[in-house]
């Protein structure tokens, strides 16, 4: 399995590389070596100054559009309260914290790190330190999310859809559960309540009842 994975690894990058390369020379790079009559065809697929219908394609594929601009809303410093618990039976576990929220790569993502104050995560007096990244898949036409702490070994990845006001953004996740020693699913929900302030919800779905096992309200200093 970790060998699989170091292998797709290396094919994306492979890939992402190969493709950043044709759409350098597509832009900067006209083909050599080639008779007068075709010095107008550039490399690439670019003829006449014109980009090909195929890099086209990849070029627009790549651009943000304006489900990214939702992501921009969520960009800032924020004032973390919040409470979570293992199951329905557990006692809540209040917390504070901060998060910094930065888009990326020229508006495409959303890159967020968060961190509890000290003994105030419910883990025993341990700092709860955590990074994420949030994007709009044009292929899949969902929100994706992945996030990752030091609490576990997990990549943890969720999808899904905002509502029709754009205020509201609601995910789907499977993860494995160490305590239940089996693979459950969640449904991640948060509101935009204003330009200063989010209320995220965290629920577990068991026999397919939701419970809610995590509250966020996050405000801006």
């Amino acid at each position: 399995m970790k060998a699989r994975k170091v292998f797709m690894g290396a094919v994306c990058i492979a890939a992402a590389l190969a493709i950043g390369q044709i759409i350098v020379r597509a832009q900067e790079e006209p083909q050599k070596d080639q008779p007068k009559s075709e010095k107008k065809e550039m490399a690439g697929g670019q003829q006449g100054g014109q980009m090909s219908p195929e890099m086209e394609a990849w070029m627009k594929y790549g651009q943000p559009d304006e489900h990214s601009e939702l992501l921009k809303r969520l960009e800032g410093n924020w004032k973390v309260d919040g409470k979570w618990r293992a199951d329905e039976n557990s006692p809540w576990q209040e917390f504070k914290g901060t998060t910094e929220s930065t888009i990326i790569y020229d508006g495409r993502y959303l890159k967020q790190e968060s961190s509890s104050e000290p003994d105030s995560s419910g883990m025993a007096g341990q700092e709860y330190k955590g990074l994420g990244f949030w994007g709009y898949d044009k292929h899949k036409n969902k929100y994706v999310s992945a996030w990752i702490d030091n609490m576990s070994t997990t990549i943890m990845s969720a999808e899904g859809t905002a509502d029709p006001s754009g205020r509201q953004i609601t995910m789907q996740s499977t993860y494995f559960d160490p305590m239940a020693n089996k693979e459950v699913q969640s449904k991640y929900v948060m509101r935009i309540v204003g330009e200063d302030k989010l209320v995220e919800e965290g629920f577990t779905i068991k026999d397919g009842k939701e419970i809610k096992t995590m509250e966020i309200t996050s405000t801006r200093p």
